[in-house]
């Protein structure tokens, strides 16, 4: 029985951490993606990284996308991973972004992404 835990656990810790190889990789894509489908495959790629500044870098891409690609916003609609991904991104840190996705998600809020936009409306003025 124990075997099996140590073997279970060893299996999770690979499956989970971050190689120095991949912080890199995923430092330099996190903070530029300028499509939600470029998003989708950063974060399917490197979520298991999603700490510090490479969290830091897609809640600029999330930011940006809410700012600029809200019209494409129904992308999200049928992948419930990627939506909670970009839920959990709508955080204080945004800058010069925030305005604008404020506007949006008061003015131009679609049904399914009813949470992404309280999410927004709530967030402290920066």
């Amino acid at each position: 029985m124990k075997y099996l835990i140590i073997v279970l656990l060893i299996i999770s810790f690979n499956t989970f951490s971050c190689t120095q190889d991949e912080a890199m990789a995923a430092e330099d894509l996190a903070g530029y993606a300028e499509t939600w489908e470029s998003l989708e495959k950063a974060f399917v790629k490197y979520k298991h990284c999603d700490d510090g500044s490479i969290g830091q870098g897609f809640s600029d891409s999330v930011a940006k996308l809410l700012a600029h690609k809200w019209e494409q916003l129904d992308y999200l609609q049928n992948k419930p991973e990627l939506y909670k991904f970009v839920l959990s991104h709508i955080d204080e840190t945004w800058g010069l972004e925030q305005k604008q996705v404020l506007v949006n998600a008061l003015n131009k809020c679609p049904v399914f992404a009813d949470s992404i936009c309280k999410a927004v409306v709530n967030l402290p003025a920066t």
